[in-house]
This record gives C-alpha cells, structure tokens and sequence, in this order.
C-alpha cells in the first residue's frame, strides 16, 4: 500500500529576524497538538530552529542537514532524522551548512527532493515543515523545489516589505523554470554563480 504524501510547507523570506523559526516551531507543536506527524527541517545555517531542539540532536557534528545533502546517493537517511517526541522529528542545520551554496554539484537544487524522497519512503509523516535561510540560494530553492505552500513571513518595517516582491518573483520564476523543465534529468541550474 502507498503512503500518504505529506504536505509540504516552506517558510521563507530574504529578510531575516522576521520570525520563520518561531513560525516554524509554533506550527509544528500545533500539530503535533492535532495528532499529526511533523517533520521539520532545518535549512538555515544560522540553524536557529536546531537551537530550540538541540537537546533532541545526536551527533550533530556529522549527522546535519548538509551532510546528508552531501549524501543523497545514500539508500538509508534516517541517521539524519531526529526524534523530539512520538509525533515530531527534526533533520538538524549546522553552521557548516554555509559551505553548501559554494560548492559545485550537479542539479544542486534538486538535492533535497532526492533525500526527502527516500526518507518519506520508510516514515509516515502527515507534515514536513521547512525552515529556510533569508536569502535567494540554493537551500531555498531546494525548498521551493519540494513545496506544495509557502509561508512569507512579513514585518511592517521598510526592508521586510520591500523584500517580499523580490521574493515572489523568484518564485514565479523557479515555478516556470520547473514547469518548462520538468524532467529532472533534463534540468538546468537556475541559480547563477
């Protein structure tokens, strides 16, 4: 029998301090609250969401969201998964996650969907809850490349305003690029270096 596929829900904005972690956090014990199973992860370097959840976090020197980005060719994920309590889990950030959007790797921003694939393949999740960095990147077309919503996050504060146009244009545009490349084999890079 199939699983159920989750909803997939991303917050983002490339304005920081806005409040996408505590979104992030505040949805995910409502759910939990609602019987549902939560998977959050942490896409951010600044990995403020593993913060609030890192006396959840083994190991996470190694077992961190850029590692297992690194690792996508990997059958088995679930090293990277980590339990908060029986209805929430977190894949953990890492400061060294900033390495990622230097670093040269084919189809970069299809990276997460291949993990995330093979993780909802063995767990049952009724959510997956991104958290992102504030910035146009790599990590956050990652997100927008698994996401079924998107949560922006604004403040009533010049720079966060202005940011919000910026940021549902390049969404418009990653959503064309993925209709007219559909194909993950066929795909080219969005992101300019």
């Amino acid at each position: 029998m199939d699983r159920e596929k989750p909803k997939i829900i991303t917050l983002a904005s490339i304005k920081g301090g806005v409040g996408k972690s505590a979104l992030t956090i505040i949805f995910s014990y409502l759910l939990k609250d609602m019987n549902k199973k939560v998977l959050l992860i942490d896409l951010d370097p600044q990995n403020s969401l593993t913060s609030y959840f890192i006396k959840y976090v083994k190991k996470i020197k190694g077992l961190n969201v850029y590692y297992m980005l690194k690792s996508y060719k990997d059958t088995n994920l679930n090293r990277y998964v980590n339990k908060i309590n029986s209805n929430m889990y977190i894949i953990a950030s890492h400061p060294i996650l900033c390495k990622f959007e230097q670093e040269d790797e084919r189809y970069k921003e299809q990276l997460l969907e291949n993990c995330l694939n093979k993780i909802l393949s063995v767990n049952s999740f009724d959510y997956v809850i991104i958290d992102t960095p504030p910035s146009l990147s790599f990590l956050l077309y990652n997100a927008l490349n698994v996401t079924e919503k998107i949560i922006i996050p604004v403040q009533l504060e010049r720079w966060s305003v202005e940011a919000f146009p910026m940021l549902m244009n390049s969404i418009e545009e990653f959503n064309i690029f993925k209709i007219k490349n559909g194909n993950f084999h066929n795909r080219k890079s969005i992101c300019k270096k």
